[in-house]
């Protein structure tokens, strides 16, 4: 009955509150249509990395269509590898022995790295 006697009275007024609601309505659906967008461009995977000597699994976003792995530390997104390099001294990948295929001796036993290439896991591991 209000709003009936507001548009009997002031028709301006009306319109002006639909045209707010419309442009209410335009924002809300963009909004919910960029953080759809958003929640779709990522996808949550697990990889490995080392942090101060210590092997564990990090969970961080990727990005099927770049290939772009990230992190949210302390409320800031950056680059996976910026906050865990790829390499380091802790990594057998940029080892010569490694690259080379050398053998290498521990506890007086010769050891030569073989086959191909396999994920291993975390427990899979042992620090020695």
């Amino acid at each position: 009955m209000f709003l009936g006697i507001a548009q009997q009275r002031n028709g301006h007024y009306i319109a002006s509150l639909n045209r707010y609601m419309k442009k209410l309505l335009i924002l809300s659906l963009s909004l919910s249509f960029a953080y759809t967008s958003f929640s779709q461009q990522f996808s949550k995977i697990k990889e490995c990395a080392i942090q101060n000597g210590i092997l564990k699994d990090v969970e961080l976003d990727y990005n099927p269509a770049t290939g772009d792995r990230s992190i949210v530390v302390n409320g800031v997104r950056k680059n996976f590898y910026d906050v865990y390099p790829k390499s380091g001294p802790e990594y057998a990948k940029g080892q010569s022995w490694y690259t080379n295929s050398d053998s290498i001796q521990f506890n007086g036993s010769s050891f030569k790295k073989y086959g191909y290439p396999r994920i291993l896991g975390i427990n899979d591991i042992t620090k020695i």
